[in-house]
Parts: C-alpha cells; structure tokens; sequence
C-alpha cells in the first residue's frame, strides 16, 4: 500500500519537459540580449554626447581666442589659407597657423602653443579675406574639429564659421584728413595750391599715388608739397605714381597742382592712394576773383552826327608763369628769390608762394620760391 502511494507522488510531480527547456532558455537569451543592447545604447550615447561636448567647448574657446585678437588688431594677413597673421593696437603680432591637428598660436614669432586640447584634432583651418572694400577689413574663420577617442565608433566630427571686422583697424586713409578750406587758384587761375593733408595718426603715413580729373582740354604738368614730387603731361582720368610723400603725423602738407590753363569754374576730383591700397577722395570747384569793370560815361550823340562804333578791344590773356617772379608779380609782389626753406623766406622779409617752388630748381638750398613787395 504504501509503495502505491509513493508512485502515485512522484506521479503528480513531473518536471520541465525539453519543450518548456527550451521556450525558458530563449525568453532569458532574448531579455538578457534587449538589457546588454539598452546598456550598450546607452554607454555609446553618453560617450558620444561627452566628446560632441569637448568638441564643442573647444570650437568655442578657438574662436573666441581668434575673435578677440581680431578685434583688437589694427591689420590683419592671411600668409596662406591656414596662416593668419594680425598687427595688434599695441604692436604686438599675433599668428595662427594649423600644425598638425593642431592650432598654434605665437606672439612677436615666440614659441607656439596649441589652444586646442589633446582631447580634438583640428582636421580643417582656414582663413578667407571678406572684406567689402578697402576701406573695411573682415576675416572668416572656417574650422572642422574631430573629437579623438580610443573607439573609432565613439569619434565625432563638428564644423564652425565665424565672419569678424577688425574694430581696431585703421587703414592709412582713415588716418588722414583732407582740408579744402584754404585751397584757392594762383598764377592767372593755372594753379590749385594749398590742398592740406593731415596724418592724425601716431606713425608715418605714405601717399603713394594721386588720381585727377576734371573736364576740359586742359592737361595737368606738375605736383608740388613744397618740393616737385611729380613732373610731366598727363590728361584727365590720369592716376599719378608721384615720388612717395610721407606723412608725418600730426603735419600739414600742402599739395598744389599745375595745369596748362585756367582751372576757374571747373571741377576736379582727386583720390589720394596709399601705400596700404586705402584711399581718401576729394573733389572742388573753384571761381577765380575777377574785378568788374568801371563804366564809362559817354555822351549822347549829336542830332547831325553819325556815330562810329570802334570795334571792341581784346582782353590780353595772361600767359603761364614760367619763372618765379613771374608767379611773384601775378600775386602783386615785385621781386623774388629762391631759397632753401621757408624759415629762409622769413628770415629775408619775403612771403613763400608755393606755386612758384616749381621754378626754383637749384637743389635742395634753392628749391622754395620767396616773393618781396
């Protein structure tokens, strides 16, 4: 009986079938499978998101360095399309350039140093002038950073652009100032003198060529800043590459111009071009004084008398100066010198009238043209 008992227990107590083995096996296989696939998303994405951000935190800080010295640089160059070179306010130079995976920057040509960390590879630099004229200055920076890590599957790539304008720059033209208010006609209205330029700048600027021109026939012969700086025949619409005037800042220079006839009531347009390429411009008009003419009382005409008309007499045209003296008497002065300067004028009790320098030609102790009542 009892024996009976125990096999009608272990009867009722039958385990796991291979079928039941199985279906376990692969219901743990393919949660174990989803949980190891979810864990590794997200260890991947974190590491990911990790490296975008160094990435990005880098780009930021490359281009914030880049920014600043660009905006405190007063002339920027790009050597080539991954060198920039800046001249800074207080003259320091400043120069990036792409070394490697590496952006280095150096000061007054010191040692070079990298700006970005070991964790990126800069795998693109490059430097494009946009600068709208010359009158601005502008400097794109285009980058592609490469976020480095041990896994190639965890690497990241990331691409920035930056346009900025030099605030601090300046060119030569900027730094110079063109004066009308005493430029006035000479030598029977031939010449426009005292045309005033004024470098308000703390260094030399250098005027490196002038353009003119006007309407008319007339041709322009010579340049003068107190000394010949150009000489010749050139028509209207000429660029003139004159001997480099330097402009020493906080001076005046005088330019005045000669032509081959009377510049009265005639525009003229002037463009001063320097050394940098910047250039300033200018324009005048200028009316010659003429005096009117007394009229002369004349007596009615007798009832039996035919009257004659004499035919008009001609105005006599004032031809050219071609001395110094002659430029001395057109402006009522009566005899003239040549001397070294204008302090030498002075010293002899003379005037200087510049539109004459141009006929002093005895070197440097007889080039300004002193005028005597």
């Amino acid at each position: 009986m009892f024996k009976k008992k125990i096999n009608c227990y272990l009867k009722n107590k039958n385990g796991f079938t291979l079928i039941e083995l199985i279906l376990y096996i692969a219901l743990t296989s393919i949660v174990l499978v989803g949980a190891i696939s979810f864990a590794w998303n997200m260890i991947y994405l974190r590491e990911k998101s990790v490296i975008q951000k160094i990435s990005a935190q880098n780009g930021s800080l490359i281009l914030s360095d880049i920014q600043n010295t660009l905006q405190t640089a007063k002339n920027a160059q790009i050597l080539n399309i991954n060198t920039l070179s800046t001249t800074q306010l207080n003259g320091n130079t400043i120069t990036y350039t792409l070394s490697g995976q590496n952006i280095n920057k150096s000061i007054n040509g010191g040692v070079a140093f990298p700006i970005n960390s070991n964790q990126v590879g800069i795998a693109t630099l490059e430097f494009t002038d946009t600068s709208a004229n010359q009158q601005s200055q502008s400097i794109n920076t285009h980058l592609v950073i490469a976020g480095l890590s041990a896994s190639p599957q965890f690497s990241t790539e990331l691409e920035l652009s930056q346009a900025n304008e030099l605030r601090g720059w300046f060119n030569q033209a900027r730094e110079v100032t063109v004066d009308l208010s005493q430029t006035n006609l000479s030598g029977n209205s031939f010449i426009i003198q005292n045309i005033i330029l004024k470098n308000i700048a703390t260094t030399n600027n250098t005027l490196a060529a002038i353009g003119v021109s006007w309407t008319g026939a007339n041709n322009i012969n010579n340049i003068s800043s107190g000394t010949n700086i150009w000489s010749g025949t050139a028509s209207s619409g000429t660029t003139i590459d004159i001997i480099d005037e330097v402009l020493l800042p906080n001076v005046n220079v005088a330019f005045s111009f000669s032509f081959s006839g009377s510049m009265s009531n005639i525009p003229v347009d002037l463009t001063f071009y320097f050394a940098d390429g910047s250039f300033a411009k200018a324009k005048i008009t200028l009316i010659s004084a003429v005096a009117s003419p007394t009229p002369t009382p004349t007596s009615p005409p007798s009832p039996t008398a035919t009257p004659t008309i004499a035919p008009p007499t001609p105005t006599p045209t004032l031809a050219p100066p071609t001395s110094c003296l002659q430029v001395c008497q057109q402006n009522n002065y009566s005899t003239s010198a040549c001397r070294s300067n204008n302090a030498s004028c002075n010293a002899n009790g003379e005037t200087r009238v510049a539109a004459g320098d141009i006929f002093c030609n005895g070197g440097a102790s007889a080039d300004t043209c002193c005028c005597k009542p």
